[in-house]
């Protein structure tokens, strides 16, 4: 098991709870910072887990060379950002 921690832009150095090597995602998508209030605000667990899904549109992307067995390294990578429409 091992921390999940996000290098770079608006989220840097903000990490998450541990997981495995097989759960690591090669690419992950968070929620940006200001979009976050909109999701403590739905009303209920499963409004809250539709809008994460919506909003989660900033590209982190696993760095294998900078990682250890304790620690994920996603660098931030823009190009792989989801466009919302």
């Amino acid at each position: 098991m091992a921390v999940m921690v996000l290098v770079g832009g608006e989220l840097d150095g903000k990490d998450f709870k541990k997981i495995s090597a097989a759960s690591r995602p090669e690419v992950f998508y968070a929620v940006p910072a200001l979009d976050e209030g909109k999701i403590r605000n739905a009303k209920g667990n499963v409004a809250k887990s539709e809008l994460r899904q919506r909003l989660s549109v900033l590209a982190y992307k696993y760095d294998p060379e900078k990682s250890t067995k304790d620690r994920f390294h996603m660098v931030r990578c823009p190009e792989l950002d989801k466009v919302r429409h």
